[in-house]
């Protein structure tokens, strides 16, 4: 008698799935020999892979199985290293488990964005990561409410979409940084970060104000400046925060590019860190290891970002269900932050 399924159709990581009695995802990782496996979980997989004759075959397993085994990562900056380093660890962790990763950059542009998000759902991708411009652009969420493959967003919220969310803990980070500073006896304190309408800005405009207010600082509007996460943004603010009458003596910069723009801007201006003014970076970055003095930074962990990202992207290709993270920031104090009551004579 002639074997069918040499005729017919070859064994899919599916059928193996459902004879061995596991999740989809834990084939796919047993058989792309990811480590993070149980050697008896492996020997499972193996056991039933050898009594069903399977032989990979990924064209047709995706014709079958209506699924590509691939993935897009919509960014919104490729520049940025916080950026770079969280699409590592998730291409990682994709690769481990089978899935290859399309990466597709918006520039900053919400018409260019819109514009991706319509293409990868043309080619059918199983899944979405994205980091949005913005979150009420009306072009962008209509190009996301049409997606029907799962999604996952991260340091953003749409509301009313469908979709799992990685959050970074945007809130206590600023809140930490301001009250360490008023800690330190600043009042004119200003903070630079991207727009009102994605979650992060609003997030740490949030944690600064609290920190004002439990300290019984007033808030100056003039010194939150609240626009586009670049490094021309946060070179012009700083300028003109610092063409004040009353100058802030402190600034936090909500971002890799924000703080590089701000710090080109200080040292156009003859300031020197922890010495004519106090300084806090939200998100570390390679050249910051350059600077003396050292930075503070307000930290977050971008492989854990990348790494949770990719995770929450299968679990909800298994299973459906979005799910929701908040992972944590913590601040690591430089030589950037000094009391107010030691500020120098820089020219401002």
């Amino acid at each position: 008698m002639t074997d069918t399924r040499d005729t017919v159709g070859k064994t899919t990581m599916k059928e193996i799935a459902q004879q061995a009695g596991v999740a989809l995802s834990s084939v796919s990782r047993v058989l792309n020999g990811h480590p993070a496996v149980s050697e008896g979980l492996r020997q499972r997989v193996l056991r039933v892979v050898d009594e069903l004759h399977y032989e990979p075959n990924h064209t047709a397993m995706s014709l079958r199985r209506g699924a590509t085994m691939t993935v897009a990562f919509l960014v919104r900056d490729i520049a940025s290293p916080l950026f770079a380093d969280i699409i590592k660890a998730a291409e990682e962790y994709l690769r481990g488990s089978g899935y290859s990763m399309l990466l597709t950059n918006s520039g900053d542009e919400t018409d260019r964005e819109a514009g991706h998000i319509r293409m990868l759902t043309r080619r059918q991708v199983d899944g979405l990561i994205i980091c949005l411009t913005s979150e009420t652009d009306h072009d962008t969420t209509a190009a996301l409410r049409a997606v029907r493959a799962p999604l996952v967003l991260f340091d953003r919220q749409v509301a009313g979409l469908t979709a799992s969310t990685v959050l970074s803990d945007h809130y206590r980070g600023v809140r930490d940084a301001t009250e360490h500073l008023i800690g330190l006896g600043h009042r004119r304190i200003a903070l630079i970060s991207g727009p009102h309408e994605v979650l992060a800005s609003r997030e740490r405009l949030r944690g600064y104000k609290a920190a004002l207010r439990s300290a019984r600082v007033r808030t100056d509007p003039v010194l939150v400046r609240l626009g586009r996460y670049s490094k021309s943004f946060g070179q012009q603010q700083t300028r003109q925060l610092l063409q004040l009458a009353e100058p802030p003596t402190a600034i936090i910069a909500g971002g890799p590019q924000l703080s590089y723009g701000a710090l080109v801007a200080l040292r156009q201006c003859n300031l020197e860190l922890g010495r004519d003014i106090a300084f806090v970076a939200c998100d570390s970055a390679p050249w910051g290891e350059l600077l003396r003095p050292s930075l503070t930074v307000v930290e977050r962990d971008a492989a854990e970002i990348g790494t949770v990202t990719a995770e929450l992207l299968l679990s909800m290709i298994e299973s459906g269900v979005p799910q929701a993270r908040l992972l944590p920031t913590r601040l690591v104090i430089g030589e950037s932050t000094m009391p107010a009551s030691r500020l120098g004579t820089g020219t401002r």
